[in-house]
């Protein structure tokens, strides 16, 4: 199956809390997605969103602080993209976040403070991304399960 196209906005006019999208998975190999443009801040109204994989579809641009808002989200993997930007400290609010992929992406400065509100981590892969500074004393703690953070830069350019 091959999907292209930009990811739509959700319309002012939709009434998010009646929109009951659970998952998004479109980080299957099985499937060749090209996404034009930029992740949607407006999904954050879909307040009951547990789990979004848009990982190797090529999305850009910077990360939504809006999202922050994803309350019951538990797993998003943004890997493999064209993401730059800063981290967005606002995402430190994620209340049910245990698996986060950002890496090989194009992402740049230090991991927010903020972040160490995240306490439910399981997975965090930043690895491959252009991020430096040190570690919050909360991503080394013995619980976490798996962390990848490498320093070393991206082995590719960007186009």
């Amino acid at each position: 199956m091959t999907l292209s196209g930009s990811l739509p906005e959700l319309p002012d006019s939709c009434d998010a809390a009646e929109v009951v999208v659970r998952g998004v998975d479109m980080g299957s190999p099985e499937m060749s997605v090209g996404v034009s443009g930029t992740l949607p801040g407006s999904w954050s109204r879909l307040r009951r969103l547990q789990k979004l994989d848009l990982s190797h579809t090529g999305v850009s641009g910077a990360l939504p602080s809006e999202w922050s808002g994803l309350r019951s989200l538990e797993y998003l993997n943004l890997g493999y993209n064209e993401l730059s930007g800063a981290l967005p400290s606002s995402w430190g609010f994620f209340s049910s976040l245990r698996e986060l992929y950002l890496n090989d992406n194009w992402l740049t400065g230090t991991i927010p403070d903020s972040w160490m509100r995240i306490h439910l981590f399981e997975v965090l892969d930043l690895a491959n991304n252009m991020l430096e500074g040190r570690l919050p004393g909360f991503i080394v703690s013995p619980k976490r399960a798996f962390l990848a953070a490498t320093a070393r830069p991206r082995q590719h350019s960007k186009p």
